[in-house]
């Protein structure tokens, strides 16, 4: 105060600027572990902290908390970190009502040229039904949530899956399916299986829900997966070789 009067300080719109640049440099930094801060700190390094700050930016925070890990270890496999597997364990017992230790899970290591987040799944996720069952539940309320088979079982209409047992996976980080919708228009079964050779893979029908629940939980406004596109989850074929196909709709 001087005179009975506020000093008020207005920073010039190149100070802003970089005020801005310095703020996106702090929300991304936070993701770093200390042991690479200190690392980058030191002058010899400090020409990587551009490079990795644009890597972290593109990544998702699940990707950028595994990557420390990932870098201590040789192969394309890696110890799930202690973070995820609580994490995980959490979600299926408050969802699925099932007990796990996720500690010693090897998961994949995170991709890096795309947002991806992980979801483990645990044996019992072989039934579609039961975690359909549970995120109808979950949901209640908020959405409808959309069933393919009408009364038919989950287990019974899907009955072949190509992963089984307890893994964890990479899948891209998308509020819509990335391959339900190209260039605007739903795809078809046929065209999803005539990209695979391309290395388009899609979610089997089983990982798409848990990762509806783990998306619907983290947010505080309740955000569904695929409001607006149809999820075809061609690697779930069906016995009459039919690919499930999986939407949410907002009560």
């Amino acid at each position: 105060m001087k005179n009975g009067a506020p000093l008020v300080s207005y920073a010039s719109d190149l100070e802003q600027k970089r005020l801005t640049l310095a703020g996106r440099f702090v929300t991304e930094a936070r993701y770093l572990s200390d042991e690479l801060i200190a690392n980058l700190l030191q002058n010899q390094n400090q020409d990587q902290i551009p490079e990795l700050l644009t890597l972290v930016t593109r990544l998702g925070r699940q990707q950028c908390h595994a990557l420390t890990a990932s870098s201590e270890t040789g192969g394309i496999s890696m110890t799930i970190p202690s973070e995820l597997a609580k994490h995980w364990e959490g979600r299926w017992k408050t969802v699925y009502g099932t007990n796990t230790d996720f500690a010693a899970l090897p998961i994949p290591k995170p991709p890096t040229h795309f947002k991806a987040r992980l979801i483990v799944m645990h044996e019992k996720g072989n039934s579609s039904e039961l975690l359909y069952r549970a995120n109808e539940k979950l949901m209640a309320g908020t959405c409808n949530h959309w069933k393919f088979s009408g009364s038919t079982s989950l287990d019974e209409a899907v009955p072949k899956h190509n992963v089984t047992g307890t893994f964890g996976c990479w899948v891209a980080d998308d509020d819509e399916a990335p391959f339900g919708k190209l260039g605007g228009v739903n795809v078809n079964t046929r065209t999803v299986r005539s990209l695979a050779p391309f290395g388009l893979r899609t979610t089997t029908l089983p990982v798409r829900l848990v990762l509806g629940a783990d998306v619907f939980l983290e947010n505080a406004s309740k955000k569904l997966l695929d409001r607006a596109v149809v999820t075809m989850c061609a690697e779930s074929e069906t016995a009459d070789g039919c690919v499930p196909l999986l939407n949410f709709y907002d009560s």
